[in-house]
């Protein structure tokens, strides 16, 4: 079995959860900053578990399919106009997502590299 098409399946998935989860949660009236703290402490386990950018890449995918079923249900040009700028945005996030996922790797990978330059070092001089 391919992991690609299950991740993807699984990103979709995450993408309508949060779409409908976000589409609750803005009818509700925030009044206490503990609402806010659990909202990002959730993102934020979500980031640590499956990636950094990740967030970013849900809300984008989530973003761009309300942009495009927008453009294709409306009958009104300017509502398909903002169905096109919600998959523009959506596109942008979701390439902040993979942004943040590549810099994540490769701060990652410089450390990597760093800590064996120091073994290297050591192993030469005997230490």
């Amino acid at each position: 079995m391919k992991i690609q098409p299950m991740l993807s399946k699984f990103y979709r998935l995450l993408a309508t959860l949060l779409l409908i989860s976000s589409a609750f949660l803005a009818t509700l009236n925030y009044s206490s900053p503990s609402a806010y703290a659990v909202d990002s402490s959730v993102m934020i386990a979500v980031d640590e578990a499956l990636g950094s950018g990740t967030i970013d890449k849900i809300k984008g995918k989530a973003q761009q399919d309300l942009g495009t079923v927008q453009k294709n249900v409306s009958n009104d040009v300017e509502d398909e106009i903002q169905g096109t700028v919600k998959q523009i945005k959506g596109r942008a996030k979701q390439d902040i997502g993979k942004t943040k996922s590549g810099l994540k790797e490769a701060g990652s990978n410089l450390e990597e590299a760093s800590e064996n330059v120091v073994d290297s070092v050591k192993n030469f001089f005997g230490s």
